[in-house]
């Protein structure tokens, strides 16, 4: 079912007042142009024991919302789900996606470069990618299997993302088309050495890395059970009110559900980023 509920007044309204997703200081995206034919990172760790970090979120028609869930707040989206399990539509249209996000250092000629010399402050950049899924491209998929083909942890290791070791990463594209949008779309990876050795001059790229989920505001939970609301009443053509329980055992009951919905793909992550 397509919804389209944001073509009515009331409802861009709402969205506006909701804005997406918000942030706590400028962030400097990663994205190549649709022409890109190829093109090569480093990526750097995002703490002391991972290489990228993972966001939950609810994409929704026409706007992208931040899950509550990922500061301990109880979310509506997720509690709408799991209250009316047996209506497909709440699941189809309101569930969470998994994405996941990498500091990444732009690569030309084997050293550091800002992608915009004119417009950007360091060669740092958010890269931002989907969760890997069946029948589906992408770099995090890509990634995920160039890692898991690995034949010794040794080989995983100079693979690995660190301050001193691992791979420039080349990433090959091919044109790609998403609601009529052209975008480069990865469709081939490999591991170049060698990388640039960046605990030589540490101090200089740290302070610039993206903290997980520090750089993200807090959505606000009116704004979000009215978004929800306002769904709701497109769907139905009358005003409603989704009246969900409150209770701290509803809210867990929802995550234990939830958690269980997405554990494969968790369990798979987990095994291919083993060193994370």
């Amino acid at each position: 079912m397509t919804l389209d509920f944001f073509a009515s007044n009331e409802a861009q309204q709402a969205k506006a007042a909701f804005r997406d997703i918000r942030f706590n200081k400028p962030i400097q995206w990663l994205k190549f142009p649709p022409t890109t034919s190829s093109a090569r990172i480093d990526i750097l760790p995002i703490s002391a024991t991972r290489t990228h970090a993972i966001i939950k979120e609810h994409s929704l028609p026409g706007c992208r919302v931040l899950c509550p869930t990922m500061f301990d707040k109880p979310c509506p989206f997720c509690d709408a789900i799991a209250v009316n399990r047996g209506d497909d539509w709440y699941w189809k249209t309101l569930k969470p996606k998994d994405r996941a996000l990498f500091n990444v250092v732009y690569i030309v000629d084997g050293k550091p470069q800002k992608m915009n010399p004119e417009q950007d402050a360091t060669p740092i950049y958010l890269y931002e990618v989907g969760a890997p899924q069946k029948k589906a491209s992408g770099f995090w998929l890509l990634l995920i299997a160039a890692m898991s083909s690995a034949d010794s942890e040794d080989a995983y290791k100079k693979q690995f993302f660190s301050w001193d070791k691992g791979s420039t990463i080349k990433i090959s594209f091919v044109p790609g088309s998403y609601n009529g949008n052209p975008f480069a779309n990865p469709a081939g990876l490999e591991f170049v050495h060698p990388r640039h050795d960046y605990s030589k001059d540490r101090a200089k790229y740290e302070p610039h890395l993206y903290k997980i989920p520090d750089i993200y505001q807090e959505p606000n939970l009116e704004e979000l059970n009215d978004l929800l609301s306002m769904m709701v009443k497109h769907r139905h053509g009358a005003v409603l009110r989704l009246q969900v329980p409150e209770t701290d055992s509803m809210q867990a009951h929802s995550r234990k559900w939830l958690r269980q919905m997405h554990g494969q793909l968790q369990a798979t992550m987990q095994g291919c980023f083993k060193f994370c």
